[in-house]
């Protein structure tokens, strides 16, 4: 469990970060760049930046803790 744990605090960690930072980035681009506006491009942006970014967090730390557990036992 404590392999569990770390592997998916790590992981959401990450995600998070990547996300916002995803969300932030392509918000600005969408909006400024495309003309949607900064209100629309930011919404866009972050939503997906952040459904990415969780994902890969969960993923991440899922795998990284199940490995964690594996090799301890």
């Amino acid at each position: 469990i404590k392999g569990l744990g770390l592997g998916l605090g790590l992981g959401l960690g990450l995600g998070l970060g990547l996300g916002l930072g995803l969300g932030l980035g392509l918000g600005l681009g969408l909006g400024l760049g495309l003309g949607l506006g900064l209100g629309l491009g930011l919404g866009l942006g972050l939503g997906l930046g952040l459904g990415l970014g969780l994902g890969l967090g969960l993923g991440l730390g899922l795998g990284l803790g199940l490995g964690y557990i594996d090799k301890c036992e």
